[in-house]
């Protein structure tokens, strides 16, 4: 006779072990996230003038490596049933030094001093943003989020300082201060494609190629920090706009 394998019990020893482990592992996940932030800053920080180009493309992969790991974050804690509201709380840290903080930073060092008073609004409006949450309460998939997601926001806001610096055109602020606004509107929707459905990943797959090879063009050419300006933009350019915004949100984004 066949014995299927019986999981754990969270009540006992092995079980409470067991999810001690991957609510550890979640955690790390979220300090990496958190690590990723304050190196970035650390980067633009202490960059010298004459090597802001430089510390803006370590910057960005910094960030980049944040996305990744605040991608995988939630998800598992969901999965794995260890989701926490020190967790979520934690996440919503981690979110503001990697794309708050470090974005900020970025435009204050290209755009100088209104760039640096914008820096400002722009945190206070992720604090605000995460505070808030923005998934749509909605059971149809792919359903989006209401305001502006804090790792678009923070590469459009890293795309202006990089596209500033490249062109002297008054990209930081401009971007910075769009960013800000864009995150504190409930009326505008975007995209959530991890929850689009088969079809929807395919056609975000085909998307996603499509952009990573532009990306990678743009990359070559201008740099990682405006080739992540151009992503958000185009992230950004999937908005629409709704009537009758909700008022129920859930969870930092």
């Amino acid at each position: 006779m066949r014995v299927s394998p019986v999981s754990a019990d969270p009540t006992t020893a092995d079980g409470l072990a067991g999810r001690g482990g991957l609510r550890a592992a979640v955690w790390g996940l979220t300090l990496g996230n958190l690590g990723c932030g304050l190196m970035a800053a650390w980067v633009l920080a202490f960059a010298s003038e004459g090597g802001l180009a430089g510390a803006l493309e370590r910057a960005a992969v910094w960030m980049l490596a944040g996305v990744v790991l605040d991608m995988a974050d939630g998800p598992l804690a969901r999965r794995w049933g260890v989701a926490s509201e020190a967790g979520r709380r934690m996440d919503a840290v981690a979110d503001w030094a990697t794309f708050g903080v470090a974005p900020a930073l970025a435009a204050w060092r290209v755009g100088g001093g209104l760039a640096g008073g914008l820096g400002l609004v722009f945190l206070g409006a992720m604090v605000a943003r995460l505070c808030r949450g923005g998934a749509v309460p909605s059971p149809s998939p792919g359903s989006g989020f209401r305001g502006l997601p804090t790792p678009a926001a923070a590469g459009l806001a890293l795309g202006g300082a990089g596209l500033q610096l490249l062109t002297s055109w008054p990209t930081a602020w401009v971007l910075l201060g769009l960013a800000a606004v864009l995150m504190l509107s409930p009326g505008v929707r975007f995209p959530r494609w991890d929850r689009a459905g088969a079809m929807g990943v395919l056609r975000v797959g085909g998307a996603a190629l499509a952009l990573v090879i532009v990306t990678t063009l743009l990359w070559r050419i201008w740099g990682l920090a405006v080739a992540a300006g151009a992503l958000a933009a185009v992230y950004v350019a999937g908005g629409r706009l709704e009537g009758h915004p909700g008022a129920a949100e859930t969870g930092p984004t």
